[in-house]
């Protein structure tokens, strides 16, 4: 007898299929609409990043302006000091000069396109020292004495109008990329969106499934079936290589994806260990490693090796999941993830970087692991003397003295810390001494797994015993002053290189590396840049200092028109505060007009900078004559200065106010009162907190050039 359907069967076998239908249907309309949104944001993205292609241009070609700008002066510098004029510095300063003035050219051209206002005011800045410091290089092949002074003059001030243009490039550029990154955030809050209602949705639909066939045990089974037969679909549709190992390492369960890597059926990879697939070169280290963590009874390790596949050699990375039972392995599990373009685009990564290190002035060596060399600066053959080649060995195998101490150091790097010494004393084997400054920091591989370490060193021997000799010639330095300016030049251009140099890297590595950091290190970069800026500041503010009233002669000074000059100099500071600049008919004295320039200035802009929030800056600058000085006074209206630094404000680097809120390098007042002092004068102040300050000064009338 053949038997019949319940009809009431049938009508609940008819509604189970609708619900599955709408299930499927909430599932491909989830997966359609995430997919279209994350290619649509994935088109804006790509269409941003091209956009922003020009502003990494205009950033390169402004920061190259500025070193052929240092290069010029130095070139100049040269042959003005030189007592024979090679024709060879000749062309190379007339190359650079033209150079200098087409990347110039370049640059206003591609300054235009933008339509920036605040980048045509900076060039519009920026225009009269291009011009002096062309100009003043167009007459260095005259050897004229003036032309120094000219051309150091325009170089100190082109510098830093060129760096606030990089610096405004670079900000164009930061802002396109938090366009791009609230596009892709959103993208992603879109997609999570997406998937919550979808899954709400099925899963509403599941409790109406369940609450309709829970009392038919067919189904249940029905159900059963399908979710195992779900299970193993995934299994074998799933990228990944899953795989179920015995007690000795033999391949028990794979699925599909080992089975097309390995190109062998699962009947036939039975009796086959997963490392009879590695190569021979990495079979004893593969051994090695698993030997090691069943030794140390570990349940689950993460391993990276290559296996010989189908299509040639594949590198893994294999996660192995060990089942103990009374504290021996009975079996494991095991997902391997194809990571073969992972290992390329770290090797790509790894190329870049030794083309990068190899090709910078400083000393620099990259290194792996293990502690062996991937790539090295030609300074850091040269600092440490290395006369082999020394690509693939191991960083002690190359200096055997390395003691402990820095092998310690070394381990925690790698373990991802940062570390550095700015003056370190380093005994060679053959018992000489060098003095080093350096830093180590962690490289990363294209998964944030550290790869090794990068060194900066500065072989800074040189120097310490530059430093020792001043100090026991510091009396007779004080009496040359050619000697103090000769100083003063080195200072200017080789002390400053290695700051440059650092915060030209830290640049590179805050605009190509940036978001490969985690936070710490996005925090220790930024730090690193923001040093070494203020380290260049302070090295120029003492330049400045020690050069004040050196070779230079008295002069009728006008103050009128002294404070003339800084108030278009100060425009910018004044119109962004809104400060209030009153003086009435000030005399004419006898001094040096640059440093009585330094003067007034210093005064004024620290009276704008130190004045109170949402109130605006009155600067009130009087004069008065006694028998034999002048006496000056600028009044402001500002925070006020507690009295208890009296004593200690015009001292060198003292600063009284937070340094996050008020930017400066604590060299202005010490200047100030140098200036006062080659005048035959004396500088003070009076002020209450909250109630504004008044500084006081006078000018001697009979003072003599003691410099």
């Amino acid at each position: 007898m053949k038997s019949v359907k319940n009809p009431k069967n049938n009508e609940h076998e008819n509604r189970f299929i609708r619900l599955r239908n709408q299930l499927i249907g909430v599932f491909v309309l989830a997966v359609t609409i995430s997919t279209s949104t994350v290619l649509l944001f994935n088109a804006k993205l790509s269409e941003s990043i091209s956009d922003n292609v020009d502003i990494s241009y205009l950033i390169n070609i402004s920061g190259r302006q500025r070193m052929l700008s240092q290069n010029l002066a130095k070139t100049s510098l040269i042959i003005l000091e030189d007592l024979e004029v090679k024709s060879s510095h000749l062309k190379t300063l007339d190359s650079l000069l033209n150079i200098f003035k087409k990347s110039h050219e370049e640059l206003i051209k591609s300054k235009n396109k933008l339509g920036n206002k605040a980048l045509d005011s900076m060039f519009l800045e920026l225009e009269p020292s291009f011009s002096g410091l062309s100009k003043a290089c167009e007459q260095v092949p005259n050897r004229q004495l003036e032309i120094k002074q000219s051309l150091l003059y325009y170089e100190s001030l082109f510098l830093p109008k060129m760096d606030k243009i990089v610096k405004e490039f670079e900000f164009i550029g930061s802002q396109a990329f938090n366009t791009v990154y609230l596009n892709v955030s959103m993208s992603t809050y879109l997609v999570v969106f997406i998937i919550i209602i979808s899954a709400s949705g099925v899963f509403i639909l599941t409790i109406k499934i369940v609450r309709l066939y829970s009392h038919q045990l067919e189904k249940k089974s029905r159900e059963s079936y399908t979710l195992s037969k779900r299970l193993n679909s995934f299994f074998q549709s799933t990228s990944d290589a899953i795989y179920e190992l015995d007690v000795d390492s033999n391949y028990v369960f794979v699925n599909s994806t080992v089975e097309h890597l390995l190109g062998m059926k699962q009947d036939m990879l039975k009796g086959y260990k997963f490392w009879d697939f590695v190569p021979d070169n990495y079979l004893s280290s593969v051994k090695n490693h698993y030997e090691e963590v069943l030794k140390s009874k570990k349940k689950s390790d993460y391993y990276e090796f290559p296996i010989q596949g189908k299509k040639g050699l594949i590198w893994i990375g294999q996660s192995l999941d060990y089942v103990y039972q009374e504290g021996k392995v009975i079996k494991a599990y095991a997902i391997a993830k194809n990571i073969t373009s992972i290992k390329k685009a770290t090797e790509a990564k790894i190329q870049i970087l030794r083309t990068f290190i190899e090709s910078l002035p400083v000393a620099v060596a990259m290194f792996d692991k293990d502690m062996k060399y991937i790539a090295t600066s030609n300074k850091w053959i040269v600092d440490y003397r290395i006369k082999q080649k020394v690509t693939g060995i191991s960083h002690y195998e190359i200096f055997p003295e390395i003691g402990d101490d820095w092998k310690a150091i070394h381990k925690k790097v790698l373990a991802g810390s940062i570390d550095k010494n700015d003056e370190a004393k380093f005994e060679r084997e053959d018992g000489s001494y060098q003095y080093i400054k350096w830093e180590v920091r962690p490289w990363y591989n294209i998964d944030n797994s550290i790869g090794g370490i990068i060194m900066f060193t500065d072989d800074i021997t040189s120097l310490v015993q530059q430093r020792e000799e001043l100090y026991k010639a510091k009396i007779e330095t004080e009496k040359a002053a050619n000697i103090k300016e000769r100083f003063a030049y080195i200072a200017s251009h080789d002390l400053q290189e290695p700051v440059r140099t650092i915060i030209s890297i830290s640049e590179i590595f805050k605009k190509e590396y940036f978001e490969q950091f985690d936070d710490r290190g996005k925090q220790l970069l930024l730090f690193i840049n923001e040093s070494g800026i203020r380290m260049s500041n302070l090295i120029k503010g003492l330049l400045d200092y020690s050069r004040l009233g050196i070779d230079k002669s008295f002069e009728k000074v006008k103050i009128n028109t002294l404070l003339s000059e800084i108030e278009i100099d100060l425009s910018n500071k004044i119109k962004t505060y809104n400060a209030q600049i009153i003086y009435g008919n000030l005399p004419i004295i006898n001094g040096y007009s640059v440093e009585l320039r330094s003067l007034f200035q210093n005064l004024i802009t620290n009276a704008i900078k130190f004045s109170k929030k949402d109130i605006q800056p009155i600067i009130e600058i009087k004069a008065s004559e006694d028998i034999n000085e002048w006496k000056f006074s600028v009044a402001d209206n500002g925070i006020g200065i507690d009295m208890k630094f009296k004593d200690k404000i015009f001292q060198m680097f003292r600063r009284i106010n937070n340094k996050k809120s008020y930017e400066g390098t604590g060299i202005g007042l010490a200047h100030c009162l140098r200036i006062v002092e080659i005048h035959g004068g004396t500088i003070w102040f009076d002020s209450h907190l909250g109630d504004g300050s008044t500084f006081y000064f006078t000018i001697s009338k009979n003072h003599m050039n003691e410099n």
